[in-house]
């Protein structure tokens, strides 16, 4: 009976045009490079936890962990066998993945 109802409601409210697919929107403007790289990841200056770059650009990171973490909005990524270390924001976040945009040193 419940399930009718929402079915009704959803019905009730349908737009009149159907609605395209949702897909994602490319806002890179560099290009990624795919790689698999063992990372550090300094989260608020207090605690380390390991990652993998699985792609990078000059703009940012894809960076994935071994179990799902919640990170701040700002973190210090390094990645020893290229020596780069760099200030990162948070873009997003899901199932034990992160998309980072690199900045300047605050």
């Amino acid at each position: 009976m419940l399930k009718r109802a929402l079915l009704k409601l959803v019905r009730r409210n349908e737009p009149a045009v159907p609605l395209a697919p949702l897909t994602p929107v490319e806002r890179r403007t560099e290009t990624r490079e795919a790689v698999f790289r063992e990372a550090v990841i300094t989260v608020e200056g207090l605690y380390t936890v390991r990652a993998i770059i699985k792609d990078i650009s000059e703009g940012g990171a894809r960076i994935e962990f071994a179990t799902r973490i919640d990170l701040p909005g700002r973190i210090v990524i390094a990645e020893p066998l290229s020596g780069m270390k760099r200030w990162a924001r948070v873009a997003w976040q899901h199932d034990g993945a992160a998309g980072l945009e690199f900045q300047e040193e605050a």
